[in-house]
């Protein structure tokens, strides 16, 4: 071991970057040096996003962090790579959080293991296993069943633990249309079919691991009314578990069932407030309007409890009106703007979750 630690300092980890242009990643996905260019890139867009601070020393980081795969310590004991590579960039005398990063990108190793601390390291991290993912998927690599040769569910396990820890607030779809621009000249499926089975395969995994956290019901219902930011999706999760001990919560759920069984897929036409002819249908829609304007302040604060104790104010109004209206009116005007009242409705509920899916 001491031979190959030592042969290797002879070689600059810089120099050590342009020999992976030799080595092939992956047939269809070509090279690791091109690998490391697209996720050097997807890296510093994340860097951009939530932590401008660090974008240069996490673009040096995915630059340098494949380099010791071709180096005679790690030929020889792969199980010490990114290690290595930290080693030897300290030697070198590159940023120490380079260094660190180098050696955290490969984390977690394992569910419930060690992830990056620092955001040079998750960022590089993310990219990386985020490439693989769009990448495999690209290409027509796609998990079944057991098999599983590119630890993909692993990589995506990785990804989510490591945007839940850091509390990371981005688009996960945006991301990975990023990655699948950069995969542009590999693509070999439609570009959109690959970035929906990406995003499924992205829920299924958070599926599972929320679910050991949190009833199944309330996984399926909040993540059905959009998953897409996970941090606020498992903020979701916290707070509808929360509300659901709550005495509120029974008569709520069954107000929205309620709403969902007269509207179906609902109507897209707006409200005529002129066409009210009985109270309880303008009482419903103040309390909606109310109910509507401080909403949307509590989702831009992310106060999820605020918006279900707000949410559940329409319960008394949602009862009375269906106690007081025939919603199926014979006049079509009448009938169409009472099912427009139901559907605003329904949006407030589905902008938390599917309250349909809780048992």
């Amino acid at each position: 071991a001491r031979f190959f630690f030592e042969e290797d300092q002879k070689v600059k980890l810089d120099d050590r970057v342009e020999a992976l242009k030799k080595v092939v990643y992956q047939q269809k996905l070509g090279t690791s040096f091109e690998k490391m260019e697209r996720f050097r890139a997807l890296g510093q867009k994340l860097a951009e996003k939530l932590n401008p601070m660090v974008k240069t020393q996490t673009s040096r980081a995915a630059w340098l962090c494949k380099a010791d795969l071709v180096s005679a310590m790690v030929g020889e004991f792969p199980e010490v790579q990114g290690i290595m590579g930290r080693e030897y960039a300290l030697l070198e005398g590159e940023d120490a959080a380079v260094a660190t990063a180098i050696a955290e990108h490969y984390l977690p190793t394992q569910a419930g293991g060690n992830l990056p601390a620092s955001d040079i390291g998750a960022f590089v991290s993310i990219a990386d296993k985020l490439d693989t993912i769009c990448g495999c998927f690209a290409v027509g690599l796609i998990p079944t069943g057991a098999a599983d040769p590119y630890a993909l569910r692993r990589a995506t396990i990785g990804i989510i633990s490591i945007v839940l820890d850091k509390k990371y607030r981005f688009s996960l779809y945006e991301l990975i249309n990023c990655s699948l621009d950069l995969l542009e000249a590999k693509l070999l499926r439609p570009r959109e079919q690959v970035a929906v089975d990406v995003m499924e395969f992205f829920r299924a995994r958070f599926v599972n691991l929320m679910t050991a956290e949190f009833a199944p019901d309330i996984v399926d219902a909040v993540v059905a009314a959009g998953f897409d930011d996970l941090v606020d999706v498992k903020n979701r999760l916290s707070a509808l578990s929360l509300f659901k001990t709550e005495p509120d919560f029974e008569p709520l759920a069954g107000a929205f069932k309620r709403v969902g069984n007269i509207i179906k897929g609902g109507i897209d036409t707006a409200v005529d407030p002129s066409l009210f002819d009985e109270p309880a249908e303008n009482e419903l829609y103040q309390a909606f309007l109310k109910v509507k304007s401080s909403v949307n302040s509590s989702i831009d604060a992310g106060a999820w409890m605020d918006v279900l104790a707000g949410v559940a104010t329409l319960r008394i109004p949602v009862d009375n009106f269906f106690d007081k209206v025939m919603v199926m009116a014979e006049d079509e005007r009448v009938r169409t703007n009472r099912l427009a009242l139901l559907t605003e409705i329904a949006g407030i509920f589905r902008i938390i979750a599917d309250f349909s899916r809780i048992s």
